[in-house]
């Protein structure tokens, strides 16, 4: 009887996994690499210590389409929890046939989170098809008595009755099987509150597509707005310039502009590459690198290269 765990690089959902196999239970485990997420690298390193099959799912633009439609709304900004969850659930739930596992494992704990009240919990297994399959060991016991705990295949006694914001209790039982130092509590949802919230709010209204890079590019850079519908986001650092390049090479409403051959930052337009957004691109990062005396910023769209001459100080 083999069950599928949901699981992160936090400890919650390999804690649940854990309480799973405790009982004899087969356990392999997946995780949804989203935009805002860690990199799979890191789950993975887990899942190789305790020895859990693990299968990582890419989820980029599904997350883009949930993100504009979402069925339950929005608890705050951007973020429809509801949906989310709901989403996650039933590609589990379809993955677990695949692999032929009964039951579906979540490291979910009543209240918290947003949105994860006992009825919340019971809602989102409803109308992801897993009312007969899924079960939340950390908080068993605070739930209705599941499918699989009334027929015997998980000891209910084996399960816990969590609750709230506390990890005393999670750290504890972690520390028998966690690889190095215990994790800091996960932050909620970056889409509930802050630049992230605000930056990915702005981009739901977008008319342009919403795709996994542009996403994923929302997460970087100091973003300013050039008009309406376009925006200037600009690398703050070496590491963010290439990431910045990188993913704006994938998206077709965007532009690249770095600095030729003098010490200075990436930057992206997203939006409308019209003369003037461009130049003041080009104005911006002249500003924020060291130009020489004459210099020249380069534009890449597609295969389009131009350039900008810009003044150094």
């Amino acid at each position: 009887m083999p069950a599928l765990a949901l699981v992160t690089s936090g400890l919650d959902g390999w804690l649940a996994a854990e309480l799973v196999r405790a009982q004899g239970i087969a356990v392999s485990a997946v995780y949804f690499a989203g935009p805002f997420g860690e990199e799979p690298r890191e789950v993975a390193s887990i899942a190789e210590h305790l020895q859990v099959p693990l299968t990582v799912v890419p989820w980029d633009e599904a997350y883009g389409d949930l993100l504009r439609r979402p069925r339950f709304g929005y608890v705050r900004r951007a973020a429809a929890c509801l949906d989310c969850r709901v989403a996650m659930l039933k590609r589990a739930a379809a993955l677990a046939d695949s692999n032929g596992a009964d039951l579906v494992v979540t490291g979910e704990v009543v209240g918290q989170r947003s949105r994860t009240s006992a009825a919340d919990l019971e809602m989102v297994a409803e109308h992801a098809g897993l009312a007969e399959r899924i079960v939340r060991p950390l908080s068993a016991q605070r739930l209705p008595v599941s499918a699989a705990e009334r027929d015997g295949r998980v000891r209910r006694g084996g399960l816990l009755g969590l609750a709230g914001r506390g990890r005393a209790v999670q750290r504890r039982l972690a520390a028998r099987f966690w690889p190095g130092e215990l994790p800091a509590p996960r932050p909620d949802c970056p889409l509930l509150a802050g630049p992230l919230a605000e930056r990915v709010e702005r981009l739901v209204r977008w008319p342009g597509p919403l795709s996994g890079a542009l996403l994923r590019l929302a997460r970087l850079g100091k973003w300013s707005a050039l008009g309406p519908a376009c925006w200037l986001v600009v690398g703050r650092n070496q590491e963010e310039n290439a990431r910045l390049a990188e993913l704006a090479t994938g998206l077709e409403a965007s532009t690249v502009l770095a600095p030729d051959g003098f010490p200075g930052p990436t930057a992206v337009v997203v939006g409308p590459a019209t003369e003037e957004n461009l130049r003041v691109a080009a104005m911006e990062i002249a500003r924020r690198g060291k130009p020489p005396a004459a210099a020249r910023v380069i534009v890449r769209r597609g295969v389009h290269v131009q350039w900008f001459e810009v003044s150094g100080s």
